[in-house]
């Protein structure tokens, strides 16, 4: 039986037929995320496809003691760390629940070869790359030219999700600015 959030998830991407998304459904196992459990840790070797069907997840990265706090993933999505999978190196990312939940575990490649037999398949994670790609580039260009303040409000306004659920730390590291500095915006705003 097709699970309704994961059809509704995929046809948001790039519709697919029943069969298509049935077969790769089947690709996945089921599993589940506790809460401050780790999807990914720096150091694992992965090959998987994530398919986050609820719960709320931080990604970030260590550099020296620093937690550097990349993006933020609410359920329903998809996540995979392409570059450790396909340099077959240890990832350096760190992704942990927020809020536990739902996750299904795939191997990216056997669900990429899918790709080849049904090319509706290909088609749908080659659309999701492009918005993974649309995402991650309008991100560096606000990095190079929007203010904190600017970077705020435009997290505010596209991404609620993150202001409403996430701690104020975790939100002033994803904008590059130090929680006091985040502080001062939001106290600025509030008071226009």
């Amino acid at each position: 039986m097709i699970d309704n959030v994961f059809k509704e998830f995929l046809n948001r991407i790039y519709p697919l037929s029943d069969r298509d998304i049935e077969v790769l459904q089947e690709a996945f196992e089921p599993g589940q995320i506790d809460k401050k459990g780790f999807l990914l840790k720096e150091g694992q070797v992965t090959n998987q496809l994530f398919f986050i069907k609820s719960g709320i997840y931080r990604g970030y990265y260590v550099k020296d003691i620093d937690e550097i706090t990349v993006n933020f993933y609410f359920g329903p999505t998809l996540y995979a760390d392409i570059a450790s999978i396909f340099d077959k190196v240890p990832t350096k990312y760190n992704m942990q629940a927020w809020e536990g939940g739902e996750v299904w575990f795939g191997d990216l490649r056997k669900i990429e070869a899918l790709g080849q037999e049904y090319p509706s398949i290909l088609r749908l994670f080659l659309r999701f790359y492009e918005v993974i790609y649309t995402f991650v580039q309008k991100r560096q260009l606000s990095f190079i030219f929007d203010s904190a303040e600017e970077r705020y409000l435009k997290l505010f306004n596209e991404r609620p999700k993150v202001i409403h659920n996430m701690p104020l730390a975790y939100i002033a590291s994803y904008l590059g600015i130090k929680p006091e500095s985040l502080s001062r915006i939001r106290k600025k705003i509030s008071h226009s």
